[in-house]
């Protein structure tokens, strides 16, 4: 069995590049490529009235995600205090814990 080298390459300037996969056997200098490309079986409206429909929702978007961001940040921040309250709770007096 021989040994196979493999490379590849995606060629640039495009949307959706296509990959080129160039194979071969050292010990008989045979070459194959193929080629892959993208097949999301959408035509060119459909993804174009996508596009669009992304554009007119952006600023949702943008709102929900700076809504989202702050949640998990909040909750990152509960879990952090409950953290550490567990693991330090017991060396705080309790005149300060009845505060």
């Amino acid at each position: 069995m021989g040994v196979i080298s493999t490379c590849f390459r995606i060629l640039k300037g495009r949307t959706e590049p296509p990959v080129l996969l160039f194979y071969g056997e050292a010990s008989t200098n045979k070459e194959q490529s193929i080629r892959i490309t993208a097949s999301s079986g959408l035509t060119e409206a459909e993804i174009e009235k996508m596009k669009k429909d992304a554009e007119l929702h952006a600023d949702e978007d943008k709102k929900r995600k700076a809504v989202i961001e702050a949640r998990n940040h909040a909750d990152s921040m509960m879990h952090m205090a409950e953290k550490s309250l567990k693991d330090l709770g017991d060396k705080v007096d309790a005149s300060t814990k009845g505060n």
